[in-house]
């Protein structure tokens, strides 16, 4: 039995989250907000029947102008990671990854330790994001690498 995947919008999502017992909070919804209008663009892009399509995309054919992200910033306990998770859930599979940020920067360093050699290895790691996954959904983010830096500009 097959059943249809159904994409939730992250404003939906909060709503049921309320509905549940969550407690309403006025800044995240503001957020949420932000984030459901990310989702509609993305999906826009990214919601093509065809797997071709996205991977064409995702290797920079037909490319368009890019989709601007949201940093959210924050004190301890402010929700910071329910909206991102939050927003993460509500993109269809495939299209995004949620990880850690030192997560991500050693899967980086270990991509360029195997690229040793290749003329541009940075690009070439980018592009394999890219294709696994066009949208990258970080937890924790935070820079005090100088090197990490440097990759990351």
């Amino acid at each position: 039995v097959s059943r249809k995947l159904e994409i939730i919008r992250p404003d939906v999502r909060y709503e049921r989250n309320i509905e549940a017992g969550y407690v309403d909070d006025v800044r995240q919804r503001r957020i949420v907000e932000i984030f459901t209008d990310l989702h509609r663009n993305i999906m826009l892009r990214y919601s093509s029947p065809s797997l071709l399509s996205r991977v064409k995309h995702g290797l920079g054919f037909n490319a368009r102008d890019p989709i601007r992200g949201l940093y959210l910033w924050g004190g301890v306990g402010r929700g910071k990671t329910y909206l991102m998770d939050l927003f993460h859930k509500s993109l269809q599979p495939g299209i995004s990854e949620r990880l850690h940020f030192h997560h991500f920067m050693r899967r980086i360093h270990e991509e360029l330790a195997l690229l040793e050699g290749t003329v541009d290895p940075i690009e070439a790691v980018a592009s394999r994001f890219a294709r696994s996954a066009p949208i990258i959904c970080f937890d924790e983010f935070f820079v005090s690498d100088i090197g990490d830096a440097m990759i990351l500009g």
